[in-house]
């Protein structure tokens, strides 16, 4: 009987126990231990030469390809190996796309529910009144985001979309409640201070969202940051149509207690679905993240307002944030005395607008890596002064006063608006960690995520005011398109002049 020759046993050297080389990967194809971890992360010396041709090709396996997804970046001369499992970076996409439709059809059912009730109920309220509440919203994003920016490590992105949550679900049972004041002024000011706390939660869940991607999605922030919008442009639309058949069903209280529970549901979810490791400021692994430099420069906000290319990026923030929102308080009156279109068409109008925001949010991070960040959003501030024109339409172009006119130029600028919004966030950062390398990513994500929102809630508080203000000076749709046309052309020629010429010069000395 043949016997079986026994393998050789196992035998380890030193040498077995040392640390990879840069160029072996952090697992073997025979290793599958470490699928399930949620991350890994090796600190290599680029100086360190190769073992041997066979470690440079070490081939990696069809089940690792689906279960790990590498990143590469540099950071005080050493290159960074982020070893992340997929499944992980898929919850992280989910929890963000539920957060943000959820946040953001909620806030579009109090702009439907709160001013019909009042009309209503507290009749003594005006247009005015209803406008305080809804910006309440608004100056809590802009007080907080600086704040839950600076304070974001502390907290954990996790804890401080929880937070967020929280925040929001009280502000909705506060305006619930306030059914019961029969007083049209306490009813004034419990609204506007549970709008308040709504906008408090509402920048901690965004900045959050924003660190997330920012952080863990270096590769296609784009991408990323077009899929949240998307599931934004999904609640917007949702939004009038929910909230309006909530409040038509079951009355004030029910229809935000009922919101309220909604939210209750989504923020569990997100609570359970979003992974731990997102609360970490850095990849790194903590016996890794002892190797780096002792010293490191401290950041602050006042560093990103030293930088041309960044300050240039946080004013277009605002610009499209104020392009959004300028004919909020007066589109729908100008529609029905200025366009004839009956009542019943302008929640389709609506939805139209969301509709093409949702598209070219989706299209944008496909689009994108075909130009560079800066020309693509100097084409878009051109395309906006063009639909503007159209959206009047233009008295001082002559272009004929047809409905079919402003509904092109209305979702033209949405579109564009979608093209606005997605890259600056990543261009932002892309010129924030030029200047300064040496900086912590997490917590340059963090601030800069802060920042983003700040000017964007800026952009939300004066836009409102603004539009409203022009309209009542010219008294004409068609005229208010026209002048914000004008400023936006202007924005883009200073984005031109101060932003775009200087790459090109700098481009043909390099060549």
């Amino acid at each position: 009987m043949l016997e079986t020759p026994k393998p050789p046993p196992l035998t380890s050297s030193s040498n077995d126990l040392e640390s990879p080389t840069p160029e072996q990967l952090p697992f073997s194809d025979t290793d599958s231990s470490d699928d399930n971890d949620e991350s890994q992360h090796l600190l290599l010396d680029q100086s360190q030469p190769a073992t041997s041709m066979e470690q440079q090709q070490r081939p990696v396996t069809k089940k690792q390809k689906k279960s790990v997804r590498f990143t590469d970046r540099e950071q005080g001369g050493q290159l960074i190996v982020s070893q992340l499992d997929c499944e992980e970076r898929k919850r992280m996409i989910m929890c963000m796309m539920l957060a943000f439709y959820s946040i953001h059809q909620v806030n579009l059912d109090v702009q439907t529910i709160v001013p019909t009730h009042v009309s209503h109920f507290h009749k003594s309220l005006t247009e005015i009144h209803v406008s305080f509440i809804m910006i309440a919203f608004e100056i809590g994003g802009l007080i907080f985001s600086p704040i839950s920016g600076a304070l974001l490590e502390r907290v954990g992105r996790k804890r401080a979309i929880f937070v967020g949550y929280l925040a929001i679900i009280l502000g909705q049972i506060g305006v619930a409640m306030t059914v019961y004041l029969q007083n049209d002024m306490a009813f004034l000011y419990a609204n506007i201070a549970c709008r308040f706390l709504k906008g408090i939660g509402d920048v901690w869940i965004h900045t959050s969202c924003f660190s997330i991607i920012a952080l863990k999605f270096p590769e296609n922030r784009e991408r990323y940051l077009g899929l949240g919008e998307a599931a934004s442009g999904i609640g917007l639309m949702a939004g009038p149509a929910v909230g309006g058949f909530l409040y038509a069903s079951f009355g004030f209280q029910w229809a935000f207690l009922s919101l309220a529970g909604f939210l209750i549901v989504s923020g569990c979810l997100c609570y359970y679905i979003l992974p731990s490791s997102v609360d970490t400021v850095s990849d790194l692994q903590e016996e890794d993240a002892s190797e780096l430099p002792a010293k490191e420069e401290k950041i602050s906000y006042s560093m990103f307002l030293k930088d041309r290319r960044t300050i240039m990026g946080l004013l277009t923030c605002t610009f499209v944030s104020l392009l959004m929102q300028f004919c909020s308080s007066f589109l729908v009156t100008a529609l029905e005395h200025e366009k004839k279109v009956p009542i019943k068409y302008n929640g389709l109008i609506a939805s139209l607008g969301a509709l093409s925001y949702l598209t070219t949010t989706l299209l944008t991070g496909s689009i994108i890596h075909h130009f560079s960040k800066r020309v693509f959003l100097q084409l878009s501030l051109c395309g906006c002064v063009a639909a503007l024109f159209l959206m009047g339409p233009s008295t001082l172009l002559h272009i004929p006063d047809y409905l079919w006119i402003f509904l092109i130029g209305y979702s033209l600028l949405n579109c564009f608006q979608g093209f606005l919004f997605i890259p600056i966030l990543p261009e932002i950062l892309e010129s924030f960690t030029k200047t300064h390398p040496h900086l912590n990513e997490g917590l340059t994500s963090d601030y800069a995520s802060g920042m983003y929102s700040s000017f964007q809630y800026l952009g939300m508080v004066i836009s409102p005011v603004l539009g409203g203000y022009v309209h009542h000076s010219n008294h004409s749709f068609s005229r208010t398109c026209d002048s914000f046309a004008i400023g936006t052309l202007v924005f883009s020629t200073l984005y031109f002049l101060v932003n775009v010429v200087p790459s090109l010069k700098l481009g043909r000395r390099s060549k």
